[in-house]
């Protein structure tokens, strides 16, 4: 089984309501190849409850981004078929 990599990059955007806002971005890509991963699923859910929050599909060189976030922590879950899933919190 091939595993996947994911590089995320968390920004932080205040919005004018002083409620916090959070942008999930990164590249999903093959751990051997290091190629892009096309619509690879990525989806975001919360950590108590497993409840889904949102999702997306990497685009055509692997990347993602997803806006609007709570300011929470989420569990990340990378799924793409023959690879093994990626699952990881984030703050």
């Amino acid at each position: 089984m091939r595993t996947i990599i994911v590089l995320i990059g968390l920004s932080f955007c205040l919005a004018a309501s002083a409620q916090t806002n959070v942008s999930v971005k990164g590249i999903v890509r093959d751990t051997g190849g290091q190629a892009g991963l096309h619509n690879a699923v990525i989806y975001l859910k919360h950590p108590a409850r497993s409840t889904l929050i949102v999702y997306t599909r990497s685009d055509s060189t692997g990347q993602f981004e997803i806006k609007n976030l709570p300011a929470d922590t989420l569990v990340m879950v990378v799924t793409y078929p023959g690879y093994v899933d990626w699952i990881d919190s984030i703050v």
